[in-house]
This record gives C-alpha cells, structure tokens and sequence, in this order.
C-alpha cells in the first residue's frame, strides 16, 4: 500500500492536474530541512533594470524611484492590491533571499496577482516570499513581498493598501511625489519615475 502511494505521489507531480495548470510554475534549486524546502536559490539574470519587461503588459499607473538592497527599484504604490508583490526579476537583482511559503493557491489569492511556484519533486508547491530591506529616501526597513510569476512592465515592486496603511502613504499629484511616514514619525517620499529613466540608470549597473 505504501509504495502504491508512492507511485501515485510521483504520477501527480509528472502530470499536474488541470487545477495545479492554472496556476504558473518553475522548477528552481532548494535548501531543504525535510519534505517542504524553505529556501529558494535565485538563477542568476541579467542586471538590467529593463531586463525582463513585457512592452505588451505597459500600464498607465504612476511609478516611482526606490532602492532595495541598495539597487535602484521602480515602485508602484496599488491601493487596489492588499499585499506587497515583487517581479522574479527584480528579487534576482537586487539579491533578495527568497522563503518558500506552502499552503498558498490560486483560490486564496485574492489580489488577482500571478505568484512563481515552485516544485521541488514533493506533491505540494510553494509560492516565493522575497525578504529583503528598501532604502526609500533615507527610510531602510526591512520588507517582504511575494514573488510574481509575470513582470510587469515598468514595475519592480508593488505596494499594497497594508503597506500605505501602515505608513500613512499618499501621492502628492501636484510634485510627482509618493509621501509616507517611517516609524520615527519623519516623512519621507520618492519621485517620479519615466520610462526613459530606466536606461539612464542601466549605464551606472
């Protein structure tokens, strides 16, 4: 009966069924402790801010200028989201550590965001939580955000309405500015950003 079960357990992970298909996935390399790994080690890309947009997937949002891990990072403040979600891309540039967190699917995913699974061979994937610390106009805080299976173009790292919640954030329309509050009650805000900008920052990578 067991090695039944065993049989079964591989059939599934070599034929996902059409639930597990909607949802994206990507074999990557783990640290492993036990069954569930827990650490997801980054495939190393190009360091171009640009390196993986979409040109199709461009979206009229405002974008501003941050730095994570002390690389320059393009924001996009989301209030219609609730979480906080970084590009696969961008976690691979800017060196963030990348957590496995199971127990996650498309049905709790109430953001509408695609998230990078992964699947080490165990009947259960995961989705990526990127840890890493943001240094936005003098504020550093250590941050996580959940990894996005698909880049978005013109977006590094999208904060949602628990982020300006918590940080009392707005924008300033008037300046082209995204103003919030650090937990030393001093204001701090980061500017606008341009598609052109990203080229500009490219020679100095």
């Amino acid at each position: 009966m067991r090695r039944f079960r065993a049989e079964n357990q591989a059939l599934n992970v070599a034929n996902p069924t059409v639930e597990d298909s909607r949802t994206p996935s990507l074999c990557g390399d783990f640290e492993s402790t036990g069954d569930m790994p827990t650490v997801v080690k980054c495939v190393p890309r190009e360091l171009r801010i640009d390196g993986n947009d979409d040109p199709t997937k461009s979206r009229g949002v405002p974008i501003f200028w941050g730095k994570a891990n002390d690389q320059h990072i393009r924001v996009q403040p989301d209030t219609g989201k609730e979480g906080a979600y970084i590009t696969y891309h961008a976690a691979q540039r800017i060196g963030a550590k990348l957590e496995c967190v199971p127990g996650i699917t498309w049905r709790d995913n109430n953001d509408d965001v695609e998230l990078m699974h992964f699947n080490n061979g165990a009947p259960v994937s995961c989705v990526a939580r990127a840890v890493f610390t943001v240094h936005f106009d003098g504020m550093r805080e250590a941050t996580s955000a959940l990894v996005m299976d698909d880049a978005l173009c013109g977006i590094d790292l999208i904060l949602g309405v628990d982020w300006s919640r918590k940080h009392n954030a707005y924008i300033d329309w008037s300046c082209d500015r995204f103003n919030f509050r650090s937990s030393r009650s001093c204001w701090h805000g980061l500017d606008g950003r341009y598609p052109s900008d990203d080229n500009e920052w490219d020679r100095y990578l």
